[in-house]
């Protein structure tokens, strides 16, 4: 048998996640045995911080489920791997997200699963109840918490802006990368850094009872060092450090002052305050 050495990414990861379709065919079944001896991890952070390149990063790990968005939009569930999107799993969320997550997000999976977790967009930008998800999550003894930042608020102010503008959230290794551009209102960029802040500080507060067990991540260090940061979230986590492969590409290389059309005149507004290092 001759095995061609040239397969693609995406032919990986459908190959991947076809096997692990299979695998919980099998669990569900009871033709393989599970167990519930993993560590638990959920990653905080605010929409456009590079999260959904963290989990891609974190899914190549043959140890490691990292679920994604499970508490995005009221219609699907962006669990970024095969099955589990039946209504009655969407209606088991919305009902009681509780059993949602003791059930179907943190059940039973193969014994050399060692690590399970998912995103967490900060509760305030969710439709799910923060008291009900982040309260149940404080309560789970020794969860590991990865708060996910983002050094410049500007540059997540723009690529959330953009996003919006092009509806394109995530883009896969091969897609085409719209380049918009943007007019900023500055009450509504101020607004942004204010409630960003208040968010980040909010959180680290809210989860200070795993002040052990908390490790902060700043979006641009990952994407700077991407090896290095990565084998820190791994030791972290608990599992051997492998070398992990993304299957999103960064969205926006261009400086934001070929972004932003009124960059200059934003940029005088914000002097002499504590955001005008974002420029």
């Amino acid at each position: 048998m001759f095995i061609n050495k040239k397969f693609d990414l995406g032919t990986l990861k459908k190959l991947e996640r076809k096997v692990i379709n299979l695998t919980e065919i099998a669990l569900e079944k009871n033709i393989l045995s599970g167990g519930y001896d993993y560590q638990k991890f959920v990653i905080i952070c605010r929409k456009r911080t590079g999260s959904n390149f963290l989990v891609s990063l974190l899914q190549s790990h043959p140890r490691i489920r990292a679920f994604g968005e499970v508490f995005g939009d009221d219609e699907q569930i962006h669990w970024g791997y095969p099955s589990y999107s039946s209504a009655k799993v969407l209606q088991t969320r919305k009902k009681d997200p509780i059993k949602f997550l003791d059930k179907i997000v943190f059940r039973d999976f193969l014994k050399s699963t060692k690590v399970v977790g998912f995103k967490l967009l900060y509760p305030e930008e969710q439709n799910f109840s923060k008291k009900t998800v982040c309260e149940y999550l404080q309560k789970i003894k020794n969860l590991n918490v990865i708060h996910l930042k983002r050094r410049n608020i500007l540059a997540n102010y723009v690529s959330w802006q953009i996003a919006k503008k092009t509806d394109v959230w995530i883009l896969l290794k091969h897609q085409k990368n719209p380049k918009p551009t943007l007019e900023i209102d500055y009450e509504d960029c101020l607004n942004y850094f204010q409630k960003t802040k208040a968010l980040e500080k909010e959180h680290e507060n809210f989860f200070s009872t795993h002040s052990k067990q908390i490790h902060t991540l700043y979006y641009e260090d990952l994407v700077a060092n991407t090896e290095k940061e990565i084998q820190e979230i791994q030791q972290f986590l608990g599992v051997e450090s492998l070398p992990l492969t993304p299957y999103t590409q960064k969205q926006e290389q261009r400086p934001l002052k070929e972004i932003i059309t009124n960059y200059d005149e934003l940029k005088e507004k914000f002097e002499d305050t504590p955001w005008q290092t974002f420029f």
